[in-house]
């Protein structure tokens, strides 16, 4: 079950699901508008300007039973910029930052100011407590984290030439 603006707002309140700093002008109609954090990376395994890892500054803390769906704006995407590109899925029990994998696919540099609303989460109920909360490796991040899976090697692509 989508939960709705008045049951986010009163989860919040109540502490059920955390969200820090809450902006109650941040509430849609079944999310919750994200802003932008003032730190960045450029991976090593990309080229500048390909994919960049931007933060949410919001903190946001799951329960067991509360699992979160990370979607990009339409605005910025409406001006060739993804702010997410995969990994939407908040597993119960998470705590921490959201790291954005961000493309900027238009011809112009875009600047995104810290407090820029990039991002919106929706969460959603399961039906019942989740008995493996999330434990992962980016539990409590703060700021965006790189991948800390060990990275696959480059593909051998001398035969196109």
């Amino acid at each position: 079950m989508l939960l709705p603006d008045h049951v986010i707002k009163a989860f919040v309140e109540s502490g059920v699901i955390g969200i820090t700093p809450f902006e109650p002008t941040h509430l849609q109609p079944a999310s919750y508008d994200l802003t932008l954090d003032d730190t960045y990376i450029v991976p090593p395994y990309t080229s500048p300007g390909d994919m960049f890892l931007l933060s949410t500054e919001e903190v946001i803390e799951l329960p067991n039973f509360v699992q979160g769906q990370l979607h990009g704006r339409s605005s910025l995407a409406r001006e060739g910029v993804m702010i997410h590109i995969s990994a939407g899925f908040v597993d119960p029990g998470f705590r921490g930052t959201l790291t954005l994998e961000t493309v900027n696919f238009s011809r112009k540099p875009k600047i995104l100011p810290q407090g820029t609303r990039v991002a919106q989460i929706a969460f959603l109920l399961c039906v019942g407590p989740s008995t493996k909360p999330y434990q992962g490796s980016y539990q409590d991040q703060r700021g965006p984290t790189a991948s800390r899976r060990e990275q696959l090697p480059e593909a051998d692509t001398s035969w196109l030439s």
